[in-house]
């Protein structure tokens, strides 16, 4: 990890880590020393990195995907909150779909606070039965089969498929 101490420190980052750490040393000089930058890393190095986190914060406007369901199979709770845009409301459909509404912010002060108490838990996992209704449910994947199977016989046919679902 890289310690954003100086101009030394800065030599080594990456454009864009540069320019994010010159912005937080303006914004908020009193903690920016407890910033770290991590290399890049392999996935396998990532999903390690996020299976040790407290929590994972759903970064409000950008919003995760892919990224939040691999925090929540590690069994770290997410805290999110959910944006004007769909790519900002993604985390906030996979843990209403888990029951985890505790964890969706109404608004910016909340996040900060469903944070902290995240991070003072100390990384206290969720009951990985949690996640269950989002992991486990197989119906979404039983309708992708009887709609390729129905495409399928429908081309058989020289057929188009009529409105799904049947």
């Amino acid at each position: 990890m890289i310690e954003p101490s100086g101009a030394a420190a800065l030599a080594p980052l990456m454009r864009a880590d540069r320019a994010t750490l010159e912005r937080l040393q303006r914004t908020i000089p009193d903690v920016v020393d407890r910033v770290r930058f991590v290399p890049p890393q392999t996935n396998e190095d990532y999903l390690a990195l996020t299976a040790i986190g407290d929590a994972v914060l759903d970064p409000p406007v950008f919003g995760g995907g892919h990224t939040t369901l691999e925090a929540l199979a590690a069994g770290r709770p997410v805290i999110t909150l959910p944006g004007r845009f769909l790519r900002g409301r993604l985390t906030q459909a996979f843990l209403r779909h888990c029951g985890q509404e505790g964890r969706i912010a109404g608004d910016i002060s909340e996040y900060v606070e469903l944070a902290l108490a995240a991070g003072r838990a100390g990384g206290v996992p969720p009951d990985p039965a949690d996640n269950g209704p989002l992991f486990d449910d197989k119906s979404t994947l039983r309708e992708h089969e009887e709609f390729f199977i129905a495409a399928r016989e429908a081309a058989r046919r020289d057929q188009r498929l009529a409105a799904w679902p049947a």
